[in-house]
């Protein structure tokens, strides 16, 4: 592509894009999410990402926007989990977890299209763990009653409360959300969680065109489970983030539906909220939908609305084809299951014929023009 010099000799029109296939079901989804943004014409240059960030270093020509299949690590292993490593390189200071539904596809909620926007950072951050005899235990309040023998110290970082507030309320808004929703439990935490609601309150000021609306978090779940179509950007603290976001993966069909973007100081990560799945790798039972709308997700971060916006109609047309993997199939409405490449087969097809614009139709399940 032609265009003016750029960054480490990449054209000024042409954004550079990290990409990390991942591990297990990685590259089954990261692949077709990939192919998917070429398929729309998006003018990006692809640079290949290694796990050993931290040594490579982050700002040392590293691209400042990362498209990542799930990393192995974490649970049931020794060390820590390279996104770990990458989060802290990137300075990841907030999440945000696109909840969206499609009226032909899975899952009970049709219409629901909420952001869940959390802040993130070392779990230290924001809270501390004591057992009984640890240093510090004595001090803390309570320490000495019969029976104690565990406690957890929160904290409410003000500053850091409001800088998070800043960045939620301007996605909301760049997002052409509406309206915010604050959640929150001032009725237990009369302390903390009532000073994290006026730092809102107190940010809001700043956004009126975005209505604010605060809901005790128990009842917000409440609402979630019977009309999540309510809901259009939810703010929502580290404690109860992956709650309510969890909740909100459920309603809209599951891990394999759901893109996630991390948001740092040095740079931003693309990915999904499901895991490595290594049991799963191989048999053709991954549901790549999560990974191809994460990347519809990164094209809208770097001005390509309108070519993401094809990549959901693409997945739309397909579900309205009746398609599904193996781990959609327990919805009554269920059509053809199929396998992760038929799929992400189909949904590039869609493209590449401009189905799912108002002159395309569906494709016809199984006729994908790829394989793999």
């Amino acid at each position: 592509m032609e265009g003016k010099s750029g960054k480490n000799g990449v054209p000024a029109d042409v954004s550079r894009i990290g990409f990390l296939p991942g591990d297990g079901i990685g590259p089954e989804v990261a692949w077709p999410a990939r192919r998917c943004v070429e398929a729309v014409g998006a003018a990006v240059e692809w640079e290949k990402i290694s796990t050993t960030i931290k040594q490579t270093g982050a700002g040392r020509g590293m691209p400042a926007i990362l498209l990542m299949a799930p990393i192995e690590g974490g649970y049931g292993r020794n060390g820590r989990n390279p996104l770990s490593d990458i989060k802290e390189a990137m300075a990841i200071h907030a999440s945000v977890r696109r909840l969206r539904s499609f009226a032909c596809g899975p899952g009970p909620a049709g219409g629901m299209d909420m952001l869940v926007i959390r802040p993130e950072g070392p779990p230290a951050s924001f809270s501390r763990e004591f057992r009984k005899g640890d240093p510090g235990w004595t001090a803390l309040p309570g320490a000495c009653d019969d029976g104690a023998t565990a406690a957890s110290l929160r904290f409410m970082n003000l500053r850091r409360s409001a800088e998070f507030f800043e960045f939620a309320f301007a996605l909301a808004q760049q997002a052409g959300r509406k309206k915010v929703t604050v959640a929150h439990r001032t009725n237990v935490f009369s302390v903390t969680d009532r000073d994290w609601l006026k730092c809102a309150e107190d940010v809001s000021r700043r956004f009126p065109g975005l209505e604010l609306e605060d809901q005790l978090v128990d009842y917000m779940a409440m609402q979630m489970a019977r009309s999540p179509q309510r809901y259009d950007a939810v703010v929502v603290s580290e404690l109860y983030g992956d709650i309510i976001g969890d909740l909100g993966v459920g309603l809209v069909g599951g891990l394999g539906m759901v893109p996630q973007a991390y948001y740092g100081a040095k740079g931003t990560i693309f990915t999904t909220v499901h895991g490595t799945a290594p049991k799963y790798a191989g048999l053709e039972r991954a549901n790549p939908c999560a990974m191809i709308l994460t990347a519809s997700e990164m094209l809208g971060e770097i001005g390509e609305d309108g070519r993401g916006a094809l990549i959901v109609d693409a997945v739309r047309a397909a579900f309205e084809a009746g398609l599904r993997t193996p781990d959609l199939v327990a919805w009554p409405e269920t059509g053809q299951a199929v396998g992760t490449g038929t799929f992400a087969n189909a949904v590039l097809y869609n493209i590449k014929a401009g189905i799912g614009t108002p002159k395309g139709r569906p494709v016809i399940a199984g006729k994908g023009p790829e394989k793999g």
